[in-house]
C-alpha cells in the first residue's frame, strides 16, 4: 500500500462500488465482471461491491427500495464465490437507515453477505428517510448525528460510508453544520464508531471529485477526520462508483489521509 512513506501512499482498494444491481446504476458496463477487469488493470488488489437493499419485513419500502429486496445481491454472492476473478472481491450489500434505530437490515441478511456498508445520511430520500426539524446549520448537524451515533452503534454497520455528509441538504452551509458541533461532540460519535468496530469510509466522490467538494473548506473535512483518528476509529477508501468513469479520487485520498496522519495502521482490515 506504500512506496516508502506516507507521501507516496497507494491506494490498491476500492469498497464502495455499485453494480447495475443498484436501481441508480445507469451504466450497462458497470457489471461486476467489467468492474473486476478493469480495476485489476488499474492495479487494485481489491474490491467492495455493496448494491443497495431493503430487507425489513416490519417497514414498507418506498418505490426506490421496493424492487432492492437483497435476493440478487446474495445471488451474486453466491457466484462471485464461484467465479476466478483477477483481484479478491467482497460482496457486500449498502444497507439503509431511515431513523435512529431503523434499519433495511437484519442480521440474519448481514451473515449472508461480506460486509454492510450503512449510510447514515441519506436525506435526499425525502419521501422515506426521516428529515431535520429545520434546516438550520445546528438543526441538520443535531439531526445528523443523532443518525450517525444510531447507527454506529447498531452493530449491523462494518463500514459507515460518507460519513456526518447530509446528502440532499445545502452543502454550501456545510462548513457552518460542522462548525455547530463541538470538538467533544464529533469525538464522542467517532469513539461510539470505534467502539462498535464500524470503519469510517474516506469517499472520494464526496470529498474529492463530485459536486459537493467545492462547497466547503478543506479545514472543515480535516478536521472531522483528524477527531475520527483520534478517537480510534479505523478508515477504508471508497469510490462510491456507479459508473464506469466513476473509479477515481484514488490519489486525491492517499494525500488526504497524509494531511490528517492517516496511516496504514488505521485502515480497517477491509483494506487489506
Amino acid at each position: 500500500m506504500y512506496k516508502g512513506d506516507i507521501r507516496t501512499m497507494e491506494i490498491h482498494t476500492d469498497m464502495h462500488i455499485h453494480t447495475t444491481l443498484s436501481c441508480c446504476c445507469h451504466d450497462p458496463e458497470q457489471t461486476l465482471e467489467n468492474i473486476a477487469a478493469k480495476m485489476k488493470e488499474k492495479g487494485f488488489r481489491k474490491i467492495g461491491i455493496c448494491d443497495h437493499f431493503w430487507r425489513n419485513p416490519a417497514v414498507k419500502p418506498n418505490g426506490f427500495y421496493a424492487p432492492q429486496t437483497g435476493d440478487s445481491i446474495l445471488s451474486l454472492k453466491k457466484s462471485a464465490d464461484n467465479s476466478g476473478f483477477p483481484l479478491q472481491v467482497l460482496i457486500g450489500a449498502e444497507a439503509e437507515m431511515v431513523a435512529p434505530g431503523v434499519f433495511g437490515v437484519d442480521r440474519a441478511f448481514k451473515e449472508q453477505v461480506d460486509f454492510i456498508a450503512l449510510p447514515t445520511d441519506h436525506f435526499h430520500i425525502t419521501d422515506f428517510v426521516k428529515q431535520p426539524p429545520d434546516d438550520s446549520p445546528r438543526g441538520i448537524a443535531a439531526h445528523m448525528l443523532e443518525f450517525f451515533i444510531s447507527g454506529a452503534k447498531s452493530g449491523l454497520a462494518d463500514v459507515l460510508v460518507h460519513p456526518l455528509l447530509p446528502l440532499g441538504k445545502s452543502m454550501e452551509q456545510y462548513d457552518r453544520i460542522i462548525e455547530s458541533l463541538s470538538d467533544a461532540e464529533l469525538f464522542d460519535a467517532w469513539s461510539i464508531a470505534a467502539e462498535n468496530h464500524a470503519a469510517v469510509e474516506i469517499n472520494t466522490a464526496c470529498l474529492f471529485c463530485g459536486r459537493y467538494a467545492k462547497m466547503f473548506s478543506r479545514d472543515t473535512i480535516r478536521r472531522t477526520h483528524e477527531l475520527a483518528k483520534k478517537a480510534g476509529c479505523k478508515f477504508t477508501i471508497g469510490s462510491d462508483s456507479h459508473e464506469s468513469g466513476g473509479f477515481i479520487g484514488y490519489e486525491e485520498a492517499a494525500a488526504f489521509c497524509g494531511e490528517v496522519g492517516i496511516t496504514e495502521a488505521d485502515f480497517s482490515p477491509f483494506m487489506f
